[in-house]
């Protein structure tokens, strides 16, 4: 998954959209986070404060 990000960020770099390259290098371990604790066994919450701001300011971006 991690890789897979990083290769989209060099995409994107490689597309002269640096600003979007740049969010998604600085962005992608957050963008894991729960696939990783679920993998581990542990259950969080699909909806939490710290995951809805992030998927805001990805909207923004988007």
């Amino acid at each position: 998954m991690l890789a897979d990000l990083r290769e989209l960020a060099k995409g994107l770099a490689e597309d002269d959209l640096t600003s979007a390259a740049k969010f998604l290098r600085n962005s992608a371990s957050y963008m894991v986070i729960l696939a990783k604790l679920a993998v581990k066994g542990i259950e969080v919450p699909y909806t939490n404060n710290f995951i809805e701001r992030l998927m805001g300011e990805i909207a923004k971006r988007v």
